[in-house]
């Protein structure tokens, strides 16, 4: 929160000045142009006396608070305080109103001392945008009172401040002497740690490639906090895709903190996971973890700070003994721990949590992206967007007036747009047409109008609200629409499709994500070849390094099979001879075992087929099912930890392909049918054209480095550590192609026929 001993008078506030309930019913809010345009309009109606935009300074010891008020009036001595909104003031949250009158009294109290005054006006001026009326509302302040109450929230924070920074100096000078935590790290380990290092202190960006299970999360997070203790950065961002990779790096930092006991970490999870409630809504007349939420975070906040890692289970433990909402206790919390563990949309989403308080805060991040292959899919969800036709009829029969016209208009601007013949199955869109635009900006205006006047109308929520989301994710996404990006419509029933933009390549939208990073180390086992990843997540000039492997050859065995083709029109054929092939291995080595296979589709083929060829042997089968439940999931892994000759059947590129740590006995081969390459169809037909006109390698691009990508990730289950063993079944022809065999780890043994 602090840089160096500077602090705003919002930051301020929002520690100390808070009270109240959690109130996290959405409202829209004004976007940032909005906001401006509505404080220009409130100070330009302001007499000659006024002066907007106030620089305001206080030291007070040795901490510099600064901030600058809307506005000031010299003739009536009147400080103001502006917020734009869409309705009423009426229903502005309470908690929320009292934040934004400490604001305010904060900019008095210093206006009072700058210019010597007894007393000072105070105004809260509210400001419509919709209707661009001005809801004013004043008190008048002693400067002796304001300096009872002001000082009361700055004292709060130095108090706060001096134990965190003690806390941090003395995590400073642990880090200097943090040792890593087992008596040698191997070859691979400490090659990879000089090289994090080097990335942090210089600020650069570093692709690493290193074999899955060779301790790549402590190794990296190790090297960080190494450079930290130099004093390069401030703030460690540990981004995962799975909840597998914060447990690991969880498990690391509480290896490391035996010799760094005063370093902080804490866990985001997902607010529906962290969730107390029997339903997300977060709002103090709804949930009692959100009620009196500002009132007992800061005894709360100093039990928190007390405890070195703070997981989701031990979030989960204070939210239960202080009945306060874990999920925004843990959000508070990241503002004070030296390393936040979270997933990759908590800093590279549109509306990233983490990326915002760096910017807030200006904090030398240094990033550690845990299997970084999952960016690209993941980041192109993120920068996607999608509008069901479908949507928009539901909800204008759900509302009225004005808001069920813009509805219309939407309605029939689409059907202007997507103008196709019924039989046309897919389409490229050039462009939104600027009518269907305006429609869709119609109805954000007029939901937002609606929700102002009657926030706790029921026809304002669900589906509706879901179509505003939707609707302002579309036009923000829309305004990047560029080479890298393809607009497309699919048809559905009785021409109720879909128009999506869809993004091709991330590179320039996370170069931007990348900038504002001090360093960024990105990691996984499978970055071959490395210029896919360079040029796709935007970070050409990255270092580049492979990790030597601490496994031998002699460790896994991999099979090729030249007569036996998965490709899809040979699929079916390929059934029983697959059944043959992990028989017969299972017959002459006993063990658990994995076997992947393209599609749900095609484990409905088999799996009754396998059952009859395994029959005679000792082997327990089971296969996943589709939309398992964390529960599920884990069950599903546990036969492979309390059973021996299991035989799971899985699909690849799953949720049992990377991320799970079956070491030893617990598995002792796999068997992988196919190449793993996308479905062929016009979606990816369509990028694989755009991304040959990009790049000029449009095949490799969209089909063969992601499927190899899943094959290296589901082999790399097998070999967990120096002491395992075991086997791969690479189960397709094509595996015999020189190129593809580049893609292959280095360190595998010779393939056996």
């Amino acid at each position: 929160m602090l840089a160096g001993n500077k602090i705003s008078v919002r930051a301020l506030v929002e520690f100390a000045a808070r009270r109240g309930d959690l109130h996290r019913q959405f409202s829209p809010s004004p976007s940032a142009a909005s906001g401006i345009e509505g404080h220009l309009q409130v100070q330009r109606s302001r007499p000659d006396s006024y002066q907007a935009e106030v620089p305001l300074q206080m030291h007070i010891g040795d901490l510099l608070i600064s901030g600058r008020a809307d506005g000031y009036d010299n003739a009536t001595q009147c400080i103001e305080e502006i917020k734009t909104l869409y309705g009423s003031a009426e229903n502005v949250p309470d908690n929320q109103r009292s934040a934004h009158w400490a604001q305010a009294k904060m900019y008095a109290w210093m206006q009072c001392w700058r210019l010597n005054l007894p007393h000072i006006k105070v105004a809260l001026v509210y400001f419509d945008l919709n209707e661009e009326r001005q809801y004013r509302l004043e008190q008048v302040h002693a400067r002796t009172e304001l300096d009872k109450e002001c000082q009361g929230w700055v004292l709060a924070f130095l108090r706060w401040q001096n134990l965190q920074q003690a806390r941090q100096r003395n995590c400073q000078q642990q880090l200097t002497k943090l040792a890593f935590p087992y008596p040698q790290m191997h070859r691979g380990q400490r090659l990879m740690s000089e090289s994090v290092y080097k990335a942090c202190v210089t600020g650069s960006q570093l692709l690493s490639e290193a074999p899955t299970g060779m301790g790549k999360t402590l190794a990296t997070l190790f090297a960080a906090l190494k450079a930290k203790s130099a004093g390069q950065i401030q703030r460690i961002f540990f981004l995962t895709a799975k909840t597998t990779g914060q447990h690991a790096a969880e498990d690391s930092l509480a290896l490391l903190k035996k010799s760094a006991q005063a370093l902080r970490s804490v866990t985001l999870s997902a607010q529906q996971r962290a969730c107390l409630h029997s339903e997300v809504n977060c709002r103090g007349d709804v949930c009692p973890y959100a009620r009196g939420f500002y009132d007992k975070l800061p005894k709360v906040r100093e039990h928190a700070a007390r405890i070195p890692l703070l997981t989701a289970s031990t979030l989960a433990d204070l939210g239960q003994q202080y009945e306060i909402c874990p999920y925004y206790l843990a959000v508070e919390m990241a503002r004070w721990c030296e390393v936040v563990v979270a997933d990759m949309n908590y800093y590279f989403d549109i509306t990233a949590l983490l990326f915002a308080l760096q910017q807030q805060f200006e904090w030398k991040v240094g990033l550690l992206i845990d299997e970084c292959h999952n960016l690209i899919e993941r980041g192109r969800m993120m920068y996607s967007a999608q509008l069901q036709r479908q949507w928009m009829l539901d909800s204008s029969r759900q509302v009225k007036g004005k808001l069920q016209q813009a509805l219309k208009r939407v309605n029939r601007q689409w059907l202007a747009q997507v103008n196709v013949e019924p039989e046309q199955n897919y389409q490229l869109v050039v462009a939104i047409n600027d009518k269907l635009l305006a429609a869709m900006q119609d109805v954000l205006r007029e939901y937002s109008a609606q929700l102002q006047l009657s926030p706790d109308d029921p026809s304002l929520r669900g589906i509706m609200q879901d179509v505003f989301f939707q609707l302002n994710h579309f036009i923000t996404i829309y305004g990047w629409f560029d080479e890298d990006y393809a607009l497309d419509w699919q048809p559905g029933v009785k021409n109720k499709g879909c128009l999506t933009l869809r993004n091709i390549s991330l590179r320039r939208l996370l170069a931007e994500r990348f900038k504002h990073s001090h360093s960024a180390v990105l990691f996984s086992a499978t970055l071959q070849p490395f210029h896919y990843y360079q040029q796709l997540l935007g970070i050409p000039e990255a270092k580049l390094q492979v990790v030597e492997s601490p496994f031998d050859a002699n460790q896994l065995s991999v099979f090729l099979h030249p007569r036996l083709s998965l490709r899809y029109q040979h699929r079916q054929q390929a059934i029983f001879p697959i059944c043959q092939i992990v028989a017969d291995q299972l017959r002459q080595t006993p063990g658990n075992a994995m076997l992947f296979v393209p599609s749900y589709g095609f484990l409905d083929d088999l799996l009754p087929i396998l059952r009859d060829v395994i029959a005679s042997l000792n082997v327990e089968l089971i296969a996943q099912q589709r939309d398992m439940n964390n529960d599920q999931k884990a069950d599903f892994l546990r036969q492979y930890s309390h059973k021996r000759n299991v035989l799971g059947l899985v699909v690849l590129g799953g949720v049992f392909s990377e991320g799970v740590d079956l070491p030893g006995e617990q598995l002792t081969g796999v068997f992988i049918a196919s190449l793993g390459l996308p479905q062929y169809n016009p979606i990816n037909h369509m990028m694989e054209q755009k991304l040959q006109r990009l790049f000029n390698d449009g095949y490799r691009y969209t089909y063969l480095y992601p499927g190899l990508q899943k094959v290296v990730q589901a082999a790399g289950r097998v070999i967990r550590t120096v002491n395992d063993t075991g086997y791969v079944h690479l189960l397709d022809n094509r595996f015999f192609q020189a190129d593809i065999q580049q893609l292959l780890p280095d360190w595998w043994s010779t393939p056996k026929v």
